[in-house]
């Protein structure tokens, strides 16, 4: 059904005289094909505008995604007290998330880039032929409208699959900040300020938190390399040497890693074997124990087991 209708249109009454002239002179001499043409203009015109605000607020979005993504990634844990550290788990999970986000975003900010051109020669020209195939100026928004489209339904695919995957870390990150708060958690400072025997004793106090039983909670003369044995809540029986000293002296070398891998097994028949230290293991140990499956926790693996409470097990699968 057609329906026929005259409108009428009621030009606007400026207050400036010379305005109202220019204006209605130019209605004067309107035509029937000319004001067709210049509805169409403000029609085009108005959709490159809808167009270019809904890619600029995708994008808005993607960035600000972005940044709490980097600030997660960027946080670890540390001893220091200034700032307030993400989890290691948490922290890592927004890697994929930021990597698929740097696409979408590179692929918007494309796309609004030829938004906005195109929207700019609408604004400068209207000499194209109506009715020509495919249109006018309007039809170099197409491409990056549907780009900008598909960006912004993968950041909403993106935003609900890292919301899945950080909501485990982000449960256990309140875990870990509660420990911080408690009277458990032990920093370096304190830890550098132990004796070697403080220090033993506290590593069988890190493991009793964890669930495990402590059968040996200090080593002495011939301990064989074995100052802690602890079993797991599993049934696993671990057993720890303790390399102390004050501050970053404390160093591990392969001799180390060697006297402990030719008793721990064969002697105190151990089925987990790990070197504790507040210090740093050398390249060349930390090679000879990995082939010997003896797992070493530095002064950075050290800072998430007695500062955060990250339960040892758990803390030897990232290290």
């Amino acid at each position: 059904m057609r329906i026929e209708r005259t409108p009428t249109v009621v030009p606007p009454k400026y207050r400036d005289r010379e305005l109202r002239y220019c204006l209605g002179e130019f209605l004067a001499g309107a035509t029937v094909q000319g004001m067709k043409d210049a509805v169409l203009y403000e029609a085009e015109r108005t959709i490159a505008l809808e167009v270019q605000t809904e890619v600029r607020t995708a994008l808005r979005d993607a960035r600000l995604v972005h940044r709490h993504g980097e600030r997660r990634r960027g946080t670890g844990m540390s001893d220091d007290w200034d700032w307030t550290p993400a989890s290691p788990a948490y922290a890592r999970s927004a890697g994929p998330l930021l990597k698929e986000l740097e696409t979408v975003i590179d692929q918007m900010e494309d796309a609004l880039a030829r938004i906005e051109k195109a929207r700019t020669s609408l604004e400068r020209r209207y000499g194209y032929d109506a009715g020509e195939a495919g249109g006018g100026p309007l039809r170099e928004l197409s491409l990056p409208w549907k780009q900008a489209r598909a960006a912004r339904a993968r950041l909403v695919e993106l935003v609900a699959a890292d919301r899945e995957n950080a909501h485990e870390v982000a449960l256990r990150e309140a875990q870990y900040r509660a420990f911080l708060a408690s009277e458990h958690s032990v920093t370096l400072p304190a830890i550098a300020a132990m004796s070697p025997t403080g220090f033993e004793l506290a590593v069988a106090a890190f493991l009793r938190h964890d669930g495990f039983t402590v059968l040996r909670e200090r080593g002495g003369s011939g301990d064989l390399g074995a100052d802690v044995i602890a079993v797991s809540p599993q049934g696993q029986r671990y057993v720890l040497q303790c390399k102390h000293g004050s501050r970053r002296t404390a160093r591990v070398d392969s001799p180390d890693i060697q006297r402990l891998n030719g008793t721990a097994r064969q002697v105190h028949h151990a089925d987990v074997v790990v070197v504790v230290t507040n210090g740093t293991v050398t390249a060349p140990a930390r090679a000879f124990a990995r082939s010997q499956r003896i797992h070493c926790i530095d002064r950075d693996a050290l800072v998430r087991w007695a500062t955060w409470g990250q339960p040892l097990p758990e803390l030897l699968t990232a290290f």
